[in-house]
């Protein structure tokens, strides 16, 4: 089944965050396409003065940052979508492994995965939902990045996922503590921990899965527990 969302038809509340001006939007995406556009050259040239036994492995490095590489483009497609009220829900059975490996499996090449350790709750709960599958991986993306970009080497990020009443929920958590002045703002699209116009991450979690998809989305950050950002989805979706 497909439907539009339109953010319009939400009622308004005081949490909202206000929409980030266009420039700010076109700053975040040519900033990460050039960076792994940059990447992908700058292998491509490695490739080319090294000796053929070598070059599978940078091959598949790659191929790995060109996936990524599209990733983004299709990203921005889909973000710009939701900003606009234009993004279409396709509501379908998912499965909570498939989502949990699918979502490790990704970062398995991604730089920061690699001085970092991606963990599954072994704990994790086993289940069937109905939701978006590209805009609930999305938002999952999206929350284990924001890990990885604010955790440091050697750092352990788990991912989790378990049932509560009518409610299925996924969390990531990570050792990092965010600073009690930012807390408040953390959802707006000015939030950022790596420089003005970066902070849309965050951002794009909470519209995407408050807006589009039915659930909330909230985090919980002390020195003792570390930072773990959680989103409760509607079992039968949006």
């Amino acid at each position: 089944m497909t439907s539009k969302v339109r953010p319009t038809r939400v009622v308004a509340r005081e949490t909202t965050p206000a929409k980030p001006p266009r420039k700010i939007l076109e700053k975040v995406f040519f900033h990460d396409i050039l960076n792994l556009a940059s990447g992908v050259q700058g292998m491509m040239e490695v490739m080319s003065e090294t000796e053929d036994a070598a070059k599978a492995a940078l091959r598949d490095s790659v191929q790995a940052m060109a996936d990524q590489l599209v990733d983004e483009i299709i990203a921005h497609r889909d973000f710009l979508c939701a900003e606009s009220g234009d993004l279409e829900v396709e509501k379908q059975p998912l499965r909570s492994d498939d989502l949990l490996h699918g979502l490790r499996n990704l970062f398995r090449s991604h730089p920061l995965a690699a001085t970092r350790t991606i963990w599954l709750d072994p704990e994790y709960a086993s289940f069937i939902f109905h939701s978006d599958q590209r805009v609930i991986s999305r938002v999952l993306i999206n929350m284990l990045k924001n890990a990885l970009e604010a955790t440091a080497d050697g750092d352990v990020i788990t991912v989790s996922c378990g049932e509560s009443g009518q409610d299925v929920w996924f969390s990531v958590h990570n050792s990092g503590v965010i600073p009690e002045d930012v807390r408040a703002g953390i959802f707006e699209p000015s939030f950022s921990s790596k420089g003005a116009g970066r902070g849309l991450g965050t951002y794009s979690m909470r519209l995407l899965s408050e807006t589009y998809l039915g659930g909330r989305i909230g985090f919980q950050s002390d020195p003792a527990a570390g930072t773990v950002f959680k989103v409760s989805l509607p079992v039968g979706g949006p």
